[in-house]
C-alpha cells in the first residue's frame, strides 16, 4: 500500500469544497486498488489530499492517483481551479537510526 499525496495550486489559494472527499471516492474505479482519502485542510500551506492505494509499485500508485484525480475534474468542473502541482509518495525524513 501506498500513500500518494495530490498536492495543488490554487490561484486564490482556496480550500477543497467540505465534499471534496466524495468526489474523488466516487471518481475511483474497482481497479484502482483506492483504500481511503484524507483531505489536509491546513490553511498555512498549499491544498493537498492524500490517497492510500494498493498497488504493484509506487510509479503505479503515483500515476493512478493522477488518474483517478483527472476524472474527478472530469465530473466535477468547480474543481477545474485547482492545478495539480505535484503527485508523489512523501519522503518522510528521520525514520531510521
Amino acid at each position: 500500500m501506498y500513500l500518494v499525496h495530490l498536492t495543488f495550486l490554487h490561484p486564490h489559494r482556496e480550500r477543497f469544497p467540505d465534499y471534496v472527499r466524495e468526489m474523488v471516492e466516487c471518481a475511483a474505479e474497482s481497479g484502482d486498488g483506492l483504500e481511503h482519502v484524507s483531505v489536509h485542510r491546513r490553511v498555512d500551506t498549499d491544498p493537498t489530499i492524500g490517497l492510500f492505494l494498493r498497488s504493484r509499485s509506487l510509479a503505479d500508485a503515483e500515476h493512478t492517483a493522477a488518474r483517478i484525480w483527472h476524472r474527478t475534474t472530469g465530473t466535477h468542473p468547480e474543481l477545474d481551479e485547482y492545478q495539480l502541482f505535484r503527485c508523489e509518495v512523501p519522503l518522510i525524513d528521520g525514520i531510521l537510526p
